[in-house]
């Protein structure tokens, strides 16, 4: 369990009548009140989820879910139905009304995406950058205004290193760690060096485009969020100084539409 203080930029009203759930590839997150959750998809998901559940207080509440796992989804509902008091909320409802920012210019981009940029708003005025490093990695870009200019995916350091484990026959059961090295004198170090240092390289390439090609503007803020963040962060921020690291996101994202949609914003 983590404390979020950051939960302060959500209405107190809000805060008590609803959980956010960011059901991702490979983890579900839950932001209740100040405390956050996560739950790997392992044998004891369920039994997990459960035993969180049972431990909360017996009120109304109403989980708002963004998902990009439906098999993940369908089975958190039917655990949800377990409890009488508990009900769900499809956060995709208040997405497809909201007015806070015009997506209408990309097209298949996914719930995490969209509330990590709107989770950026409880923190700063357009033009900013979301950087989102899990199963993939995603930078999104919002201009002054208020228009998602688009963005790229690539995989994420753990799946990197997963596919090279499955891929090869001499590169087997490495464990991706913080980069102690950028040239590196053994195979693992070296696997750890190109995958970290390489995503690194990436993002500072794809910064540095969308401030001169998409955004004209040097010191935008650019917020990192995701569970392999910790990976990267560091040595991201030895090069870019405005990075600012906002592990709950696309939770308060959620939070921040349901907000909206409480007070009739849309």
């Amino acid at each position: 369990m983590e404390i979020v203080s950051d939960i302060s930029l959500i209405e107190k009203d809000i805060i008590e009548k609803f959980a956010a759930v960011d059901i991702g590839n490979s983890r579900l997150k839950l932001l209740y009140s100040n405390t956050f959750e996560s739950f790997a998809y392992n044998s004891d998901f369920n039994i997990s989820i459960e035993n969180y559940l049972s431990n909360l207080p017996n009120i109304n509440l109403t989980f708002a879910i963004s998902s990009v796992n439906s098999i993940i989804t369908n089975e958190f509902i039917k655990i949800l139905s377990n409890h009488q008091n508990f009900q769900s909320l499809p956060i995709q409802v208040y997405l497809e009304k909201q007015n806070l920012v015009d997506f209408s210019s990309v097209s298949g981009i996914g719930e995490d995406r969209k509330l990590g940029i709107i989770g950026g708003l409880l923190y700063a005025k357009p033009p900013f950058a979301t950087i989102d490093i899990g199963t993939a990695t995603t930078i999104n870009v919002i201009d002054k205004d208020k228009t998602f200019r688009g963005g790229v995916i690539f995989p994420g350091p753990f799946t990197q290193m997963k596919s090279l484990n499955d891929s090869t026959a001499a590169l087997k059961d490495f464990k991706i760690e913080q980069s102690r090295s950028i040239i590196a004198t053994n195979t693992a170090d070296a696997i750890n060096s190109g995958i970290i240092n390489g995503s690194v390289g990436s993002i500072l390439f794809f910064i540095d485009y969308l401030r001169e090609n998409i955004i004209n503007q040097e010191n935008i803020p650019i917020f990192i969020t995701g569970g392999s963040s910790f990976l990267i962060r560091d040595i991201l921020e030895k090069y870019c100084s405005n990075i600012q690291y906002k592990p709950y996101l696309v939770p308060l994202g959620i939070m921040k539409m349901v907000t909206a949609a409480n007070n009739k914003l849309f």
